[in-house]
């Protein structure tokens, strides 16, 4: 009726079927808590590499602790970005709170 070969693919296609991978759908937008710790940078502005004008500007998933500001503090010519880390606020005339293209990003820690 059927051969070996016809039984043996449906069993593999069977068995394959209930030990598959799984996929599931998780939000990428989901907010944290988590502290930018020690050097990690807390955004990117990632540049055009002759002009360094700054095509967009990236957010980490962590935050600031309460009392610093994400504020422009490295040159990562590797990968043509400017890099914002954690620091305590400083009054700098060329820096705009909440401006990508500035200097400094303003205050991201939550109450």
């Amino acid at each position: 009726m059927f051969s070996t070969q016809t039984i043996a693919a449906v069993l593999l296609l069977c068995i394959s079927g209930a030990i598959g991978a799984v996929i599931q759908k998780r939000e990428a937008d989901v907010t944290t808590n988590e502290i930018c710790r020690n050097r990690t940078p807390c955004a990117w502005a990632v540049y055009v590499p002759f002009t360094r004008k700054i095509e967009y500007f990236m957010k980490n998933t962590c935050v600031c602790e309460k009392g610093k500001i994400c504020q422009r503090a490295d040159d990562d010519i590797s990968v043509s970005a400017y890099v914002y880390r954690c620091n305590a606020g400083t009054n700098n005339i060329n820096s705009t709170t909440n401006n990508s293209s500035s200097s400094e990003v303003g205050n991201t820690a939550t109450s």
